[in-house]
């Protein structure tokens, strides 16, 4: 793991967290112990922290609903699995044989968790100024290059619905399921408590963006 230390530019004290923030769900089912979903949690809040930062600090002509849409565009799982690809995250990752089997490496969500996770680990071994460091450097090409961003549906139909005046825009969670060790959430967004669209995804920001996505194809 020591390649992987020298492209995020960054050494660990403790080694038990570093294993941790790579340890999947279906290996530490198989093998008993921690694994990275806590980790993970953890990471998506200094994620968006850092990055909620640095937009603020470098975007000044920006209003707050840009800034939403950039950091939406920079948090999600496709630039986090860009960027989890450049540093050949996929040969770190510890998986369970039937993950493994399924070509678990190169699932984005599992490569994007591991990294939220990872990034969730250097802040509990070194502290916030050493996570900002690492998260921009991960991420640099994604933040400098608008064409590895993907669509922020939730913002295009906050903008589509808002044009006309203010109305109640509401994401209900209504189901999380568990699909072998992954989780399918189940998201509906409604306007005005009418039911626009639904949508899936592994967590619930995605899940959130699907039915927002299914929401302005039925408006349009």
């Amino acid at each position: 793991m020591q390649n992987l230390e020298e492209k995020i530019n960054y050494s660990f004290k403790n080694r038990t967290l570093f294993t941790t923030a790579l340890t999947h769900p279906s290996y530490s089912a198989e093998k008993r112990g921690e694994n990275n979903q806590r980790l993970e949690f953890l990471g998506d809040a200094v994620l968006e922290a850092v990055i909620s930062n640095y937009i603020f600090e470098n975007f000044p002509e920006l209003d707050e609903g840009k800034m939403t849409r950039l950091r939406a565009s920079i948090v999600s799982e496709t630039p986090l699995f860009e960027a989890a690809k450049n540093i050949n995250l996929f040969n770190y990752i510890l998986l369970g044989s039937g993950e493994s089997a399924n070509g678990g490496k190169n699932k984005p969500s599992v490569l994007s968790d591991a990294l939220e996770a990872l990034f969730a680990a250097v802040y509990l071994d070194g502290g916030f100024d050493e996570a900002k460091r690492v998260v921009l450097t991960v991420l640099k090409d994604v933040i400098n290059d608008p064409s590895l961003r993907p669509y922020d549906y939730k913002t295009e139909l906050q903008e589509f619905l808002f044009k006309d005046g203010d109305v109640k825009l509401e994401y209900i969670t209504e189901s999380v399921s568990q699909q072998g060790c992954n989780f399918l959430f189940t998201s509906s967004v409604f306007c005005n408590n009418k039911l626009l669209g639904k949508g899936e995804g592994t967590s619930k920001k995605r899940a959130e963006q699907d039915a927002a996505k299914n929401a302005l194809v039925k408006l349009n």
